[in-house]
């Protein structure tokens, strides 16, 4: 009895140890790896022990590799990997993650050396293209840097060389073109006026704006339009035109005036009646209501018209 009971024991183990076969592995059709390097656990599941073998180096940040059949075959093989696979079109794409270095870090990057080469402040860089980036690696510690550059403010144009870390201690180099501007600061209202308000200090900012943009009617001396009257509706964060301010009406149309007649011998003043809007130092037309008159003066004061000899006559 005791024989035969040994034999079946010796039977289940052994029937239990030929079934304890290695866990079959699945492929991975879609990786993400941040490293370096991909290992058999980025490409496959249930890799066990072997899961910590690299099998391949990792793409350049922000890129893709992909693996065919054959190579995956290879490599489970390679890897003694418990993996069949009788599809010839299967395959896996591994993509490295990458970290985004915006247009406006890459610009800041170009102005700054534009600016080591002389460029001076007044000017502006604008690259030639709307969207330029890079990818870099997430764990990547070297900067990107501006090999040379160069620039021409008679073709208002300039050229950058940008290296580009791209791990691996690989590097990328890119060229960056563009132009640059120059600019002018301009007075503008930070608020809308109506017709006849007055234009104080607190009323103006400054905005930027390139040279060949400025007409020759716009006002670029702020003192030229401080203590001015709107002429018409002003839109805040726009130029201000000479054509769009004046001098504060002191006549008013339609108000009663005092009208002046100054020689070297006399002083004369009548009463009058004006006949359109006016400002110191402009030319009005008045109706004299004694004489049912008009003339012209110059408006000297609020309510005020003096009369040259001659306009008397």
């Amino acid at each position: 009895m005791k024989p035969i009971f040994s034999l079946l024991l010796a039977l289940t183990f052994f029937g239990a140890g030929g079934d304890n076969k290695a866990t079959a592995a699945f492929l991975k059709t879609v990786v993400s790896v941040s490293g370096s390097e991909v290992t058999l656990g980025d490409l496959f599941s249930e890799a066990g022990e072997t899961a910590s073998i690299v099998v391949a180096r990792s793409p350049a940040p922000g890129e893709r590799l992909v693996l065919h059949a054959g190579q995956l075959e290879a490599i489970a093989k390679r890897s003694g990997l418990n993996w069949t696979n009788d599809n010839r079109f299967l395959r896996s794409t591994v993509t490295r993650q990458a970290r985004t270095i915006g247009t406006d870090e890459i610009a800041e990057k170009v102005i700054a050396a534009l600016r080591e080469q002389g460029l001076e402040e007044s000017w502006r860089v604008e690259l030639g293209k709307n969207d330029v980036t890079a990818q870099v690696a997430l764990d990547e510690d070297r900067p990107i840097r501006v090999l040379s550059t160069r620039f021409s403010v008679h073709s208002k144009r300039f050229s950058s060389v940008l290296e580009v870390p791209r791990g691996n201690d690989a590097a990328e180099r890119k060229q960056i073109t563009g132009t640059i501007y120059q600019v002018s600061r301009v007075p503008v209202l930070v608020r809308r006026l109506q017709r006849g308000e007055i234009i104080s200090d607190r009323d103006i900012d400054y905005i930027s704006i390139p040279h060949e943009k400025i007409g020759k009617t716009v006002l670029i001396d702020k003192s030229r339009i401080v203590g001015k009257e709107a002429r018409r509706l002003l839109t805040n964060g726009k130029p201000i035109r000479a054509g769009d301010i004046r001098p504060p009406v002191v006549v008013e149309k339609g108000a009663l005036v005092t009208i002046i007649l100054q020689t070297d011998r006399m002083r004369i003043s009548a009463r009058g009646k004006a006949l359109e809007d006016g400002a110191v130092g402009e030319t009005v037309r008045v109706l004299n209501t004694r004489s049912s008159q008009t003339i012209e003066g110059v408006v000297s004061a609020p309510n005020r018209v003096v009369l040259s000899a001659s306009a008397a006559r």
